[in-house]
């Protein structure tokens, strides 16, 4: 059986397709009336010039503070939640799992 941190990767990878669609159709009521802009006008509080977004997904608050004019990399352990993002438009994305953020991948 794998470990915890591959088969939380493989579900997402899974869901992908349905994860992004939901985020971006607006479909998940507590993101849409609350969660996503609480979330922005945090970060965006601090004044950012740069930003590392730790779990991405599909990219949406990227793409929200690169419109801001932050200039935003993003990271996610799915290759599947990447590869939306990174056709969603510009930016940067990257794979990159839990164990290789914290150094300990061998």
């Amino acid at each position: 059986m794998p470990d915890n941190p591959t088969r939380i990767r493989h579900s997402w990878d899974s869901n992908a397709g349905a994860w992004t669609r939901a985020v971006r159709e607006q479909r998940i009521d507590s993101r849409r009336l609350a969660t996503d802009e609480a979330i922005v006008r945090a970060v965006l509080e601090g004044s950012p010039h740069r930003v590392l977004d730790i779990g991405c997904g599909e990219g949406w608050l990227c793409r929200v503070l690169e419109a801001q004019g932050c200039e935003v990399v993003g990271i996610d352990a799915s290759p599947a939640l990447i590869e939306a993002a990174r056709q969603a438009g510009e930016g940067q994305y990257e794979v990159l799992s839990q164990a290789e953020l914290v150094g300990e991948a061998g």
